[in-house]
């Protein structure tokens, strides 16, 4: 529950109603530390301005990354809320600027007169652009409060242009001129806490727990594996303790065996169509073993041998391969 009437107020009778009347989007900002109630607020927000929004409509409400925000707010309609919570993604230009960013704040410029209502938090309020700043009317930061709930503080958006314009000023004196005759704290402070949005919080906590889990599996599915190459390394590395003809011919008959040998033994491997991938450490370890039992008798066909004594007389102190015994 917001427990702030003047923040009520304003919202029943000056911004919905000019979203009505003048055909206006409402964007606000929510800044704060992490696991200061961003998220809390946000819901709480949202329920308050949009009587659609629930537990049931939350997922197609929420964004978590920018393919989920491309999804949730052309979807929006009129005076319906929408919430990027992790709206960090989208940097600041100049600080990992790309298409993407100039494609979103392009949207945020276009989509006037759309009537969405768009919540976006960010961890610090430095990772806002000001294109956001200016097309938002509403500006809160989260802090830590005591027994009575989250502490939301209430800026004015003449402060966040200066907060902003701050951060380049070279000086404490340059930055006190800055801010001659204006707060440089917000005056108003609230509170704000579970109550009335139980249901809504537990839909995004399991919204969040699938975020993390399809976070974990991309960064598995993009590093944490065990490709067929890597493999022929450790197999490689562990077989130096024979003298192996370090030899084109030779790395590719360890290969070769290797992705043989995890086929035929039907070990839990993924083929994404360019290389067959291993993600459990376990099978890799079972995969090295077997393979140094049983590339040690295949691989004596390269093992290199002194030569010298038989072929004295064309050859003095080289190294050649062996031939093969058996075919």
């Amino acid at each position: 529950m917001i427990k702030d009437s003047y923040l009520k107020q304003e919202l029943n009778e000056l911004l919905l109603p000019d979203m009505r009347d003048n055909k206006q989007d409402l964007f606000v900002n929510i800044f704060g530390d992490e696991g200061t109630g961003k998220s809390i607020f946000a819901l709480n927000l949202a329920k308050f301005v949009d009587p659609t929004f629930n537990a049931q409509t939350l997922p197609y409400r929420l964004a978590q990354t920018v393919n989920d925000f491309g999804r949730v707010a052309p979807n929006l309609k009129q005076f319906q809320a929408g919430i990027w919570d992790e709206a960090h993604r989208l940097k600041k230009r100049g600080a990992g600027s790309s298409s993407v960013n100039s494609d979103i704040l392009t949207y945020f410029q276009d989509i006037r007169e759309g009537k969405k209502i768009i919540i976006l938090c960010y961890p610090r309020f430095k990772e806002i652009d000001y294109i956001a700043v200016e097309r938002s009317k509403l500006f809160f930061e989260t802090v830590r409060g005591g027994n009575s709930g989250f502490m939301v503080r209430a800026w004015t958006k003449k402060q966040m242009r200066l907060k902003l314009r701050e951060l380049n000023l070279p000086s404490p004196k340059t930055r006190a001129e800055l801010w001659a005759g204006t707060p440089q704290i917000p005056k108003r402070v609230f509170t704000c806490d579970l109550e009335g949005i139980e249901e809504e919080f537990a839909a995004y906590q399991n919204l969040k727990n699938q975020s993390i889990k399809n976070t974990d599996e991309t960064l598995r599915d993009k590093y944490g594996y065990w490709s067929v190459l890597k493999i022929s390394g450790e197999v490689w590395a562990k077989l130096q303790e024979i003298k192996i003809d370090r030899s084109v011919q030779t790395i590719r008959l360890i290969v070769a065996g290797i992705a043989q040998d995890m086929i035929d033994a039907n070990f839990p491997i993924q083929f994404d169509g360019s290389e067959y991938k291993i993600y459990d450490e376990a099978v890799k370890d079972e995969i090295v073993n077997r393979t140094i039992d049983n590339f040690k008798i295949k691989l004596s066909k390269y093992i290199m041998v002194d030569v010298s004594e038989r072929h004295q007389n064309e050859r003095n102190n080289t190294r050649i391969l062996e031939k093969p015994i058996i075919a």
